[in-house]
This record gives C-alpha cells, sequence and structure tokens, in this order.
C-alpha cells in the first residue's frame, strides 16, 4: 500500500454535511472502485459515509468515514490518478498543526503510533513512532 500523502493538500477534508464539487470527485472515484453509494449528487450523506467507511476498510486505513489526506491518496492511487507531491514542512518536537495530524493519522493507519491526548503536537511519542517506521 503507497502512503506517501501525494495530492492530499489540494484536495479538502471530506466528511458528513460536506457539499461540492470535491464531495462529487469523491463520489465518482468511490462508484469507479464499485462502492455503492446512490447519486452522484455533491452531497456527502450516509450512503457516501457508508461507501467511505467500507473503502477504508478495504484498504487498511483508519475507518473514520472522513476523507483526509490518507483516504486521498488511497482513492487517487486505487484510480491509478497521478496526483501532485505537495511540499512538506518540516516537523521536529514542538511542531503542532495539521502536517503533525497528518503524519499522525499516517503512523495510525501503518499501525505504529497510538493517538495520544496530544493531537496537533509533535511530542517525543510521535518522534519514536516516525523513527520506528522508518526501518
Amino acid at each position: 500500500m503507497n502512503y506517501n500523502l501525494q495530492g492530499s493538500s489540494t484536495r479538502p477534508t471530506l466528511r458528513i454535511g460536506s457539499r461540492g464539487e470535491a464531495v462529487m470527485e469523491l463520489q465518482r472515484l468511490l462508484a469507479s472502485l464499485g462502492y455503492s453509494l446512490g447519486l452522484i449528487d455533491g452531497i456527502f450523506g450516509p450512503m457516501t459515509q457508508n461507501a467511505v467507511m467500507s473503502f477504508q476498510r478495504d484498504n487498511g486505513l483508519a475507518i473514520d468515514g472522513i476523507v483526509g489526506p490518507i483516504t486521498w491518496n488511497a482513492l487517487l492511487n486505487a484510480t491509478g490518478m497521478i496526483p501532485e507531491i505537495p511540499e512538506r514542512p518540516e516537523l521536529r518536537i514542538g511542531s503542532r498543526g495539521e502536517a503533525v495530524i497528518e503524519l499522525q493519522r499516517l503512523l495510525t493507519a501503518l499501525r505504529i503510533f497510538t493517538w495520544s491526548n496530544r493531537w496537533y503536537l509533535w511530542a517525543y511519542d510521535t518522534k519514536c513512532s516516525y523513527s520506528i517506521s522508518k526501518r
């Protein structure tokens, strides 16, 4: 499985209640992979959420029904799309923000990091998990 997070910087995080073109893209990708979600209408409702969760389950991802960078990347890879490679900031102990969350989600998907009460914070536990993942 490819977890390089390509293309995640240009696509929004989607969840129940999201609407618009990005949701339609998500629905088209899921439908092209055979996931049943009803109409492609640009509305992230329960059927779309169920399709997302099935896709996440089938691909060994965290099953949360939210389409963030890791799920987008897995969808793009599964459908053969070649996304752009985003720039990533350098992270170190004390770093905070979306890049840290993205790293922690990736490490969780790889089953080498367990969420702590320090979401958003690059702390010692994230550093240890990241070091293990490079082996």
